[in-house]
């Protein structure tokens, strides 16, 4: 996943969480994604959700 793309997506976990979407909801989409982004799509998803979900709020 290119850079911007990775600063668009933490900008959309982040306001999905703070509207009140669940980290299992997301976990959810993200799985979901897997047959039309690609495994690997995917797994980049994930460690970039893993970093949102550790900073602190």
């Amino acid at each position: 996943m290119s850079g911007s793309f990775n600063i668009q997506l933490r900008a959309h976990y982040e306001a999905a969480l703070h509207i009140g979407v669940t980290q299992q909801e997301i976990i959810e989409v993200i799985l979901q994604m897997v047959i039309y982004a690609g495994m690997a799509a995917a797994s980049n998803a994930l460690r970039l959700l893993k970093e949102v979900l550790e900073q602190p709020r």
